[in-house]
């Protein structure tokens, strides 16, 4: 069963602190031997508000993939968008010889024909199905 967390994060006069925590992490809950479960993250979800600088929140998303990378239980090839108004950016967590790497996708408009972010979510939810 695949979950979504919200993170609530200290907030300080209704803004954030200074955190490395994203907005939504989608993880996968693995049954171990005995009572032990396994939180494999498969997904991020960051929502930036309209007025923050495109730069500035891809430099946010890029910070968050890399703290992701060092939790123990991940997808090997994770899956994070970033959400800005009714744009997507897709980004993808990768290791090559032996460095963790961030690529971006190009963005979308998430209302336009295709839904481009609910078909990567689906493909992350089929991918994790029981």
């Amino acid at each position: 069963m695949l979950y979504l967390t919200y993170i609530l994060l200290a907030l300080s006069a209704g803004t954030e602190v200074e955190k490395i925590i994203p907005d939504f992490v989608v993880y996968k809950v693995m049954p171990q031997v005995g009572y032990i479960r396994d939180h494999c993250i498969v997904c991020v979800v960051e929502i930036k508000r309209s007025h923050m600088t495109e730069g500035k929140a891809r430099q946010r998303m890029t910070e968050y993939l890399i703290h992701t990378a060092q939790h123990p239980s991940r997808d090997e090839n994770l899956r994070a968008y970033l959400v800005m108004a009714d744009r997507v950016v897709p980004y993808r967590l990768e290791v090559e010889e032996g460095n963790w790497v961030v690529r971006q996708g190009g963005a979308f408009n998430m209302f336009a024909a295709g839904d481009q972010f609910t078909r990567g979510l689906g493909r992350i939810a089929i991918r994790y199905w029981n």
